[in-house]
């Protein structure tokens, strides 16, 4: 009758007995433990967990944070913040720090400047506190550049800023003004860079350009932005290009900075301008003996890369590193089989890689296809030159763009065993090797005219089908592009020809020839926006060769309006200006103080500013000539 006691005693918890072993016992009790509490100095901004110190630039100060700790006890102390950012505020501090106190020395520094310090302190039994210190070394913004360096008085457009301590942490409140007058939707995004929209009305001409915050003011000189009259204004006169019989006219820009080459007795000519074409150099031939053909030039920054077709099938290149004052000695590009007949080269610049390409073979024959070379150190060398993709059919019409180590061709081609169509062949290792082309629009032998363009990663290319405009999308820079091909514009107005392409974000931009006899200039206005078509002839006359431009709400079109004829017809160079992002555009506008026929327009943009060149047949013989916004 003992037995059930001694079994229930067997199961009391063994801690009960005091004993510190065996299965099943329970955890000590956990000592209350408090956090520190942090005192920080007189005089800051904000709180209580975020605080502010701002100090000229040229003072001085010491800051001390202070900790106590509820249980008494030993406090450590860390801190954060980056070498470069300690230095741009004069910080100077020790870490990790022992005791009741962080002391933080601020001494004088140079620029203006904004960092956060990042303290925490620790009592060793889990116990924390922590706050962030904003330092601001007050004083004026700098700004070094403006970009676009000109827009309409009348039509606002979208430029940024760049310089430094524009936001000091957030707390500046910078604004912008052009010629006096602030500018409107004002943007910081770090120290570096504002956006804004230029104000309406602007004052025309030359406008100083300010940044201004409540620690002061930076400008830029003021031929470092210009306001222009809308619509635009040429001058009246047109001036010669030339030495009085040129022809196969190509031009590039790169802001202010123009390059043109051309074909002149025999040889390739070049001038440049570093003012947007208000003076230019002497003229220099570039070519050697051979017959000079199909110049084409490409700028960036100092950087002009030109190459041309030489005697009918080499493909020659020569560089600049000056912005076209000098250039290296010329380069084939196509060495190993320079004998077949070449045409249509194309240049295409990003960052320090060059990329061209051409047609090689004869199509008689079959043998024509797309080749390519390609440059890493901004045209100086160039790697030898490959053929992209063949099928065993003559390809056709060649579109190339690109984006750093990508880039990518757009052309004709017809397969045996698929059909005719749109393919592209792309490189993603800086034009060692391109993919084997693969088809993007529907089979058809009715296509051609194929354009691309990019901003970025984001691509386009656009083709005619049947005198439909068709197109597809990339957003990985060529490596994939939409599918189905979507219609950019039917034949309602009649047959689509001669497109041009420019891009800008999202928005895509189609000027084109519609029944031959007028112009139209199709956007999508944005992603998977549908096109919107504005026909910007007035005229029904024979229409061809437009050339595009767009920047920001600008978009630029210009043309060739009237039969040319030999000369004696009366082509015009015509051009519209629209300032709502393609919506709607001006009247038609004809140029120059020439009679005669003129054809051929290469329209160049620098923000508000046009520069335009062409064929003219006034003179004894053709000749180039030139126009350019005055006012």
């Amino acid at each position: 009758m003992r037995l059930l006691p001694l079994l229930l005693l067997s199961f009391l918890p063994l801690s009960a007995c005091g004993g510190g072993g065996g299965g099943g016992g329970s955890e000590p009790p956990v000592e209350p433990n408090d956090a520190p509490v942090i005192t920080p100095p007189l005089g800051l901004g904000g709180g209580p967990v975020r605080f502010t110190r701002t100090l000229p630039v040229q003072g001085a100060d010491t800051l001390r944070f202070t900790a106590t700790d509820p249980n008494g006890d030993p406090l450590l102390w860390q801190a954060s913040m980056s070498a470069p950012n300690q230095a741009a505020t004069g910080l100077t501090f020790t870490t990790p720090q022992s005791g009741s106190v962080f002391e933080v020395q601020i001494a004088a520094v140079t620029a203006p400047a904004a960092a956060t310090l990042n303290l925490l302190v620790e009592d060793g039994k889990g116990g924390a506190a922590a706050v962030d210190l904003l330092v601001i070394r007050s004083g004026p913004p700098s700004i070094t550049a403006v970009e676009p360096t000109s827009a309409f008085v009348s039509a606002t457009q979208e430029v940024e800023i760049t310089g430094s301590s524009l936001s000091l942490g957030g707390t500046a409140a910078s604004n912008a003004t052009f010629g006096g007058v602030t500018a409107t939707d004002t943007m910081i995004e770090g120290e570096t860079r504002l956006t804004c929209l230029t104000p309406v009305p602007g004052v025309l001409g030359a406008n100083e350009v300010r940044v201004v915050n409540q620690y002061g003011s930076s400008s830029l000189p003021t031929s470092a932005f210009t306001m222009y009259s809308h619509p635009i204004d040429l001058f009246d006169a047109d001036a010669a290009l030339d030495g009085g019989n040129g022809a196969q006219l190509h031009a590039a820009n790169d802001g202010p900075s123009l390059q043109c080459v051309w074909v002149e007795g025999g040889a390739l000519q070049h001038r440049t301008s570093a003012d947007a074409g208000a003076t230019w150099s002497p003229t220099q031939p570039l070519s050697g003996g051979e017959v000079v053909s199909a110049p084409q030039v490409a700028v960036a920054g100092d950087v002009v890369t030109v190459v041309w077709i030489g005697d009918g099938s080499a493909i020659w290149t020569r560089n600049s590193s000056d912005g076209g004052a000098t250039f290296q000695t010329a380069v084939q590009l196509n060495p190993a089989v320079a004998s077949a007949p070449t045409a249509q080269p194309q240049l295409a610049i990003s960052g320090a890689r060059r990329y061209c390409v051409w047609l090689q073979g004869s199509p008689g024959l079959g043998q024509q296809r797309v080749r390519a070379a390609a440059s890493d150190d901004g045209g100086a060398t160039w790697m030898p030159e490959r053929l992209v993709s063949d099928v065993g059919s003559n390809q056709f019409g060649p579109a190339l763009a690109a984006n750093g180590d990508a880039a990518w061709i757009g052309y004709v081609d017809s397969p045996i065993a698929t059909g005719a169509g749109v393919y592209t062949s792309r490189t993603d290792n800086g034009g060692l090797t391109w993919s084997q082309g693969v088809r993007r629009s529907i089979e058809s032998g009715a296509t051609g005219s194929v354009r691309t363009c990019n901003d970025g990663e984001r691509a386009y290319l656009v083709w005619l089908r049947a005198g439909t405009l068709e197109y597809t999308v990339s957003t990985n820079s060529g490596l994939g592009w939409s599918q189905p091909a979507l219609e950019l514009q039917g034949t309602t107005l009649g047959v689509n020809s001669d497109p041009v392409v420019a891009c800008e974000g999202e928005r895509l931009f189609c000027a084109h020839v519609f029944g031959g006899n007028q112009l139209a200039v199709t956007r999508v206005g944005g992603a998977g926006a549908l096109p919107e078509s504005a026909q910007v002839s007035a005229v029904v006359e024979t229409t061809g060769r437009p050339t595009l431009a767009v920047r920001g709400n600008y978009a630029f079109v210009a043309w060739r309006g009237g039969a040319v004829t030999g000369g004696t017809g009366p082509a015009r160079i015509r051009y519209a200006t629209s300032v709502d992002v393609g919506l709607t555009w001006t009247p038609a506008s004809g140029l120059g103080d020439g009679a005669a026929a003129q054809e051929l327009p290469h329209l160049l943009l620098d923000g508000a500013r046009v520069w335009l060149g062409w064929l003219d047949y006034r003179g004894a013989t053709p000749a180039l000539f030139q126009n350019r916004t005055e006012q």
